[in-house]
């Protein structure tokens, strides 16, 4: 869908707060220089992908910075998870063993 169409579709092209703002493609936002020096688009570092450009957090607060992150692998944090909902490593091994994870 086409930031047209979605606009198209909202009552009137209003989102939050009654604000009627056109919808921008992310490759239309990595254009404007601005958005990088704000945070509002970002250069992650992912281990297959490469460098790469996405949204950052919207949101700004001063007392809160966030950092975005690349997304996880297949499968990178399953031990992590795994342990954590109480399986052993024996267990764990045993079920990637099995091909369930």
């Amino acid at each position: 869908m086409t930031g047209s169409q979605t606009v198209s579709i909202v009552p009137d092209g209003v989102v939050a707060y009654g604000i009627q703002l056109p919808v921008q493609a992310l490759s239309t936002r990595v254009a404007m220089p601005w958005e990088r020096e704000t945070g509002t688009v970002v250069e992650v570092d992912h281990p297959k992908r490469g460098k790469y450009l996405t949204v950052g957090n919207p949101v700004k607060m001063s007392d809160s910075p966030t950092e975005v992150l690349r997304s996880p692998l297949l499968g990178e944090h399953t031990d992590e998870v795994m342990a954590e909902l109480g399986f052993n490593s024996a267990q764990i091994a045993a079920a990637r063993a099995a091909g369930a994870i």
